[in-house]
């Protein structure tokens, strides 16, 4: 996920419609079941974004374990709700592993004490470290960065007046407040 600067900045036309996941139908996963009392689809969508990505390097999906995130990742919150900023440094800092090496279980549990020494894809090197990640800026460089490197992620608080938003140009009303 080092590409950004790159894809922002380079020639590229853009199509009038382009859908990622027909261009890559190979790397297109089910996200996993979470549980109503966990508020993770922070962790789920930044995991998401980052496997199609690899997947789209190598040709083959993987499933990166969130579970270990939900658990071990203290800088966020857990199943309470997160940053995908922080996931992202958590990819940076420590690495991903895949889902076998820390099965996903939908609720949020306990890190073992020892997991990052002792994880058997930590000893051999089998996790996926994020180089970089970036901002991408207007409409066009989110476009290439598409292009180019594949899925990007978007985060928002909506507001109150957003839960009843249904078509166009969405835009905040004078009696809306953070949701």
């Amino acid at each position: 996920m080092d590409n950004c600067r790159s894809a922002q900045n380079e020639e590229l036309e853009i199509p009038e419609t382009y859908d990622w996941r027909n261009e890559n139908p190979d790397c297109v996963q089910t996200p996993p079941a979470i549980s109503r009392n966990c508020s993770a689809s922070y962790v789920m969508s930044t995991l998401s974004a980052v496997e199609d990505r690899i997947c789209k390097e190598s040709g083959t999906p993987i499933r990166l374990s969130a579970q270990e995130v939900l658990d071990c990742d203290k800088a966020d919150f857990g199943c309470k709700g997160g940053n995908v900023n922080k996931v992202l440094t958590w990819g940076k800092r420590k690495g991903f592993v895949p889902e076998s090496c820390y099965p996903f279980t939908g609720e949020q549990g306990e890190c073992p004490e020892e997991h990052l020494t002792e994880n058997i894809c930590r000893q051999t090197n089998n996790f996926y470290k994020i180089i970089d990640f970036c901002l991408a800026q207007e409409i066009d460089g989110i476009k290439k960065e598409i292009l180019m490197n594949g899925p990007v992620l978007a985060q928002l608080t909506p507001n109150t007046d957003f839960l009843t938003y249904s078509d166009g140009t969405y835009h905040r009303t004078p009696d809306a407040f953070k949701f």
